[in-house]
């Protein structure tokens, strides 16, 4: 399917806006912090036009965003060079870069997408051969809200946790100010997600009327699905069709109560548990990403990893996921897997989880690294002309919302119904929770059941 762009706004540049402060770049340097360099082919700036959303959608997107060749070059405080790509030469050396974003992009900080012409790790953690990547963002987190989010999506051992590094942005000459340097979502087998190239990465996405492709999705009148791997102008008919039926199947077998056999309970359970400690109030309920491995019946539709975090720590009760889309329909599901498996790993996490983001936020606290973003901060501050606190200010916010989170968690966790239509709960395994092995409803392990009712991976079974 192909979109239909709804009243179009006027073409932007990605506007240099006067400083608010002349900041003096060996200011920027003497922060601390890495230095990115961004120096396009002459002077060239990323330009988009801004799109408003169709009837009875929502948003505000950009379209159209032209990916400006140049140079990106990233240097420590004692001019060591830690990454340069090298002039801008097609295919060779060099990078482009782009406006990105729906929302953030309309704000005078923009986010960025770099894609080098190279592959290369951006982050030089020593090893092209394994995190090498074309695929690059700028994201802002001037209030380490990406940060506490990766860290959560980590401890909950989603498929994929992105790895970052703090800069400041200095575009053409003039400083631009903190930015979070990260590795987008992106099929690499070595170091992102991991999908066979038969398989696919896919998005619930409330932008999906400014994409070139989508396929439909029946949970919310207002989300469909789009595409991040294969490319949506790569994709064929044969597997548009086929991951349209997936999908419908794994809807349908949500109310149904079959959902076992076509979703990954585990990383659905991990993604909104994450968010449910992050409290998200995005409306959306954040960028909603899965996978599936290949176009084999073996593999089902999973999570893929946790991201957008501008909205955390603001709803006052569950995350807005929580009561939409897949999850409102697993938790009112009929069939308990899920909500078993949800409260099992809540139970399995409480007593460490909490004190591992709170030793988490204290190491950063007390590095050089933290130091330089305090710095930056500042001259982030006076580029911007506005107030973020500090990072000790930061961290404090967020070690109080992680204080009050817990106890309302285990307070509407443990009311949550875990029990099948029949009021028999299930009886699960300590061991691996899908064991092919069976229990009586009492908890006897039987290797050949009889006739009787017995639990399999957290399903009842009626052997006649």
């Amino acid at each position: 399917m192909m979109k239909i762009i709804y009243g179009l706004l006027t073409a932007l540049a990605f506007s240099v806006n006067a400083l608010a402060v002349d900041i003096d770049l060996q200011e920027v340097i003497a922060a601390g912090l890495p230095v990115m360099y961004v120096e396009t082919v002459n002077g060239e700036l990323p330009t988009y036009r801004s799109v408003s959303s169709p009837p009875g959608q929502n948003g505000t997107g950009i379209t159209d965003a032209t990916k400006v060749p140049g140079r990106v070059r990233i240097e420590q405080k004692d001019g060591n060079i830690l990454f340069d790509s090298g002039e801008y030469e097609e295919k060779v050396s060099g990078m482009t870069i782009k406006v990105r974003g729906n929302t953030s992009a309309h704000e005078p900080k923009k986010p960025f997408k770099i894609k080098l012409q190279k592959e290369a790790d951006m982050l030089t953690r020593g090893d092209d051969a394994t995190y090498a990547d074309k695929n690059w963002l700028l994201v802002k987190d001037e209030q380490l809200k990406y940060k506490l989010g990766f860290k959560v999506n980590e401890l909950l051992g989603l498929q994929w946790t992105p790895q970052y590094r703090y800069v400041n942005l200095v575009f053409n000459g003039e400083y631009r100010g903190v930015y979070m340097l990260l590795e987008s979502v992106e099929r690499n087998t070595k170091c992102r997600l991991d999908v066979e190239k038969t398989g696919f990465i896919f998005e619930l996405d409330a932008y999906w009327w400014n994409e070139d492709r989508y396929f439909n999705s029946s949970l919310s009148n207002q989300m469909n699905y789009t595409y991040k791997y294969p490319d949506p102008d790569e994709v064929t008919e044969e597997q548009n069709d086929y991951i349209q039926s997936v999908t419908d199947v794994a809807e349908a077998s949500l109310d149904a109560g079959t959902y076992p056999d076509y979703i990954d309970i585990e990383s659905f359970a991990e993604w909104v548990l994450a968010h449910d400690i992050l409290g998200n109030a995005e409306p959306a309920g954040a960028n909603i990403f899965l996978t599936k491995y290949d176009d084999t019946d073996e593999s089902k539709v999973m999570m893929a990893n946790v991201w957008d975090f501008d909205k955390i720590m603001l709803a006052t009760g569950w995350d807005h996921a929580h009561n939409m889309y897949y999850w409102q329909r697993l938790f009112r599901s009929p069939n308990k897997a899920f909500v078993r498996y949800y409260k099992k790993l809540w139970y399995d996490l409480k007593p460490t989880v909490f004190s591992d983001l709170d030793s988490f936020l204290d190491d950063f606290a007390g590095s050089e690294e933290a130091s330089g973003f305090d710095k930056s901060i500042e001259l982030d501050n006076l580029r911007w002309n506005r107030s973020i606190g500090t990072t000790q200010k930061s961290i404090g916010t967020i070690k109080s919302w992680l204080k009050t989170r817990e106890p309302w968690l285990e307070k509407y966790i443990s009311a949550l119904n875990d029990k099948d239509a029949t009021g028999i709960a299930a009886v699960r395994s300590e061991g691996d929770e899908h064991s092919a092995t069976y229990y009586t409803v009492t908890g006897l392990r039987v290797e050949k059941p009889t006739k009787g009712i017995y639990i399999k991976d957290g399903v009842k079974y009626v052997n006649w």
